[in-house]
């Protein structure tokens, strides 16, 4: 069909304009079936998109038109957000713990006469200029994270699409940082006691819960809530891509003959000599011509079964056409009746379970010689296959029948032989048979099971981006636990030099310094479990054909993220208890 676009100046006449158009296209559709002889009976009807839509309407096949998914840029800048909120707090910890470092420096400005004021601004300067900093190196980690993530954003994007929108965007993001990053530091420096540095006394209060600590938790929680993505994520995609589809997809080529081809009367019929000729090739095991098992293009027509003295049944059921050697390919087993039979028109049906459950027979053997159809053309049934899935994972299995009919036979299914390593040769040979029935340019195949593969691209991004954001943000959170550390063990110097001195050996110490952390990390654990099962239950609940969410994938992360914890802080926690005593207790 042709792609028409209207521009509408008065939006207010739009439906009227589309009403004529309907009106326009029922009567081309009745002239042409008056001179087809053919009564089709369906209705077509057309319906405006504004053009601001049209860019993410990704359900819409159109080729050479540039679109992207809404739900994955809303995915991009989420994630984006929630990096940035956790390196604001990463900063805001680690700068609290250099706080101690930097003591002789505040007392010396405050003793000066800088006032409260003027720390703020200094502190609020440094970090702008270290965000600035930052900004520069990120162009380079931009070049990488597009290369990272070249399979989720769209075709001719690039890093830098506007010089002048990049440059304000980033002094905005900046000047942003800073105020989130920079203020409470810069705060805290000013309550600082000139007196209380120059004696070397603890200036940051050790309390019970301090906002470090509360950080700390939230950056943990989000660290967490990723985690859980991750695995139920990876194990949904998991799922649909390696559970029992009900047919062998494994070693099967799809090529497809073009429709002007195929309507073409020059090239009429040509698919089943080509048909014979596939089947001598040594490394094709099998051929066969119909729609592919699976696939997002489907047919369907409301069928109807008529029991005497009862209300006729009526479903829709999805239709396949398809030759006499397709269910041995593709192996989906009969349980009742038999295989179609060859023939130029329709004129029997082999039904799945689903359609003998939807049509009230009792069994699949109940339902053979039964009819079904439309109005007064019903054929009988003349064989049930297993269920297999027809259509993605977002979707149940629906009443289906296969059927035959001649000139709907234009798509080829090839099965190879089992030796990988012979594929490429014997897809050469099938290329050099096309080409002595069809034109050379129609020649196009593709791996069946790399096209159900495809039908998960989305999934497969949002896989990879939840990985890599996972990766980040644990990263961004053992940085900000490794501050809270050593402000830690700098508030504790003096009392675990007196803990060494009375006999406490360096593990008991490094206990005494992790234990608050495991309950840091717990109390993560306990928020950020509800907020995951309920955004990945919010996201499974898409698919008609899922896995359940599991109480092992929480605990996993879980322990996860303790073991990370705990090895960050470890990390501080030996240092501090393998110091020398007298060094800390030498100036009391």
């Amino acid at each position: 069909s042709d792609k028409v676009y209207l521009q509408l100046k008065n939006t207010a006449n739009a439906d009227a304009i589309v009403k004529q158009i309907d009106r326009i296209v029922d009567k081309k559709s009745k002239e042409f079936e008056q001179q087809q002889a053919n009564s089709i009976n369906f209705k077509r009807w057309y319906e405006l998109m504004p053009l601001r839509d049209s860019h993410f309407s990704t359900q819409i096949n159109e080729q050479d038109v540039r679109k992207t998914s809404k739900p994955v840029l809303y995915s991009l800048m989420a994630i984006a957000l929630f990096l940035l909120a956790l390196a604001c707090i990463n900063y805001i910890n680690m700068s609290v713990a250099s706080i101690p470092q930097r003591a002789k420096e505040i007392g010396v400005r405050k003793t000066l006469g800088s006032t409260r004021w003027q720390l703020i601004k200094q502190f609020l300067f440094e970090t702008l200029i270290t965000t600035a900093i930052a900004g520069i190196f990120s162009y380079f980690l931009i070049q990488l994270g597009f290369w990272l993530l070249k399979d989720i954003i769209p075709p001719g994007i690039t890093p830098v699409t506007g010089i002048v929108q990049l440059i304000f965007f980033v002094i905005i993001l900046a000047v942003t940082v800073m105020l989130l990053a920079g203020l409470y530091p810069g705060w805290l420096i000013t309550r600082v006691k000139a007196i209380s540095i120059f004696r070397k006394t603890s200036f940051i209060k050790n309390q019970g819960f301090s906002l470090q600590k509360t950080l700390i938790v939230f950056q943990f929680a989000i660290a967490l809530i990723f985690i859980t993505s991750a695995l139920i994520v990876g194990n949904q995609l998991h799922y649909v891509l390696n559970t029992n589809m009900g047919f062998n997809k494994d070693a099967v080529v799809l090529v497809d003959v073009p429709w002007k081809v195929s309507s073409n009367k020059q090239f009429k019929d040509k698919q089943f000599s080509l048909l014979a000729e596939l089947k001598q090739i040594p490394g094709v095991q099998n051929v066969a011509l119909g729609n592919a098992p699976l696939t997002n293009d489907f047919s369907a027509s409301e069928y109807s079964y008529q029991q005497e003295g009862k209300e006729p049944i009526k479903h829709q059921v999805f239709r396949k056409t398809v030759d006499t050697a397709y269910l041995d390919l593709y192996g989906i087993k009969l349980l009742a009746g038999r295989n179609i039979h060859t023939s130029d028109t329709t004129n029997e049906f082999v039904i799945n379970e689903t359609a003998v459950k939807a049509f009230g027979f009792k069994s699949p053997q109940d339902a053979i010689g039964k009819f079904i159809g439309q109005q007064d053309e019903k054929l009988p049934i003349v064989g049930v296959v297993r269920d297999f899935y027809q259509r993605d994972f977002y979707n149940t299995i629906d009443p289906m029948a296969f059927e035959s009919d001649k000139d709907n036979l234009n798509s080829f299914n090839i099965k190879l032989g089992r030796n990988p390593a012979q594929w490429q040769q014997t897809l050469k040979a099938i290329e050099k048979k096309w080409y002595g029935f069809y034109p050379p340019e129609t020649f196009s195949y593709k791996f069946y099971d790399e096209y159900i593969a495809e039908m998960y691209k989305n999934e497969k991004s949002l896989a990879k981006l939840v990985n890599l954001a996972t990766a980040i943000s644990i990263f961004i959170s053992c940085l900000g636990l490794f501050g809270l550390a050593v402000l830690t063990a700098f508030q504790r110097t003096k009392e675990i030099g007196i803990r060494k001195v009375l006999g406490a050996s360096v593990t008991s110490i490094v206990q005494l310094l992790s234990k608050q952390y495991v309950y840091l990390i717990l109390i993560a654990i306990i928020i950020a479990t509800p907020v995951a099962w309920w955004a990945m239950n919010k996201w499974l609940n898409n698919f008609a054909y899922k896995i359940h969410i599991q109480w092992w994938m929480f605990i996993l992360a879980g322990i996860i993220a303790l073991m990370l914890a705990l090895l960050t802080v470890s990390i501080q926690a030996i240092k501090a208890a393998v110091a020398n005593p007298a060094d800390s207790l030498k100036t009391e």
